[in-house]
């Protein structure tokens, strides 16, 4: 069996971008890293892939494999680390590490996939919204008082974490959710102004956004982040 040392979705920096795991009764653990788009991340958040998925069945730009092999000694913790930093060179981005063995299998004998989901950016991004859903019974009514104010309906601020100043010109893409088991689609795209604030007319379900500004990018999910 499979456990993590950390929770399932992380965020960090470049400079600590190290996973800690720890299994029982395996000899080796199979390792696949997908790096992923920003958009793509915030629809896996929201979408998460069965255990039963291949990580090579993910959608990524880029990705590595490896073998780790882990020591003979059985029926206690055998712990090792994967270091994104370690397969690519420059590890800013987000990535799903997906990790099996050939005999972690269901009641069935079914392949099983454990995974962890980690975002590398130097990018924080702060949200203030009206939780508008589409079940609203006046529609019209609440968009056009909530829009007629300054702040509009959606405000992102984004910063760096380094020093908390503003990054300005980023490019915010926002997801807005549909029907359940359905992945999150891009509804709206618009960039930071010079104090790093985005402010958009308000959306109905909103269930994240994906920040990105040169080779830096960030996101942001209704279901880890809040």
């Amino acid at each position: 069996r499979f456990h993590s040392l950390d929770k399932q979705y992380n965020v960090t920096t470049p400079g600590k971008t190290k996973l800690t795991y720890a299994v029982e009764n395996f000899d080796k653990v199979y390792v696949h890293i997908c790096k992923t788009s920003p958009v793509a991340m915030v629809q896996y958040l929201g979408n998460r892939p069965g255990n039963k998925i291949a990580g090579e069945s993910l959608s990524c730009v880029d990705a590595r494999s490896d073998v780790v092999v882990i020591p003979p000694k059985l029926w206690i913790n055998n712990y090792f680390q994967i270091d994104v930093a370690k397969y690519f060179s420059d590890p800013r981005g987000q990535y799903i590490v997906s990790l099996t063995n050939p005999n972690y299998v269901d009641y069935n004998g079914t392949q099983m996939w454990e995974r962890s989901y980690l975002s590398v950016t130097n990018f924080a991004i702060g949200e203030k919204k009206v939780r508008w859903t589409k079940y609203d019974a006046i529609p019209a009514m609440t968009e056009n008082s909530v829009n007629e104010t300054e702040a509009l309906g959606e405000l992102y601020w984004v910063s760096r974490i380094a020093d908390l100043s503003p990054v300005s010109g980023a490019s915010v893409t926002v997801l807005q959710g549909g029907n359940y088991g359905t992945d999150p689609q891009v509804v709206d795209i618009t960039k930071t102004d010079l104090s790093g604030i985005a402010r958009l007319p308000l959306i109905k379900d909103v269930v994240g956004v994906a920040v990105t500004l040169g080779g830096d990018s960030a996101v942001l999910s209704s279901w880890t982040d809040n």
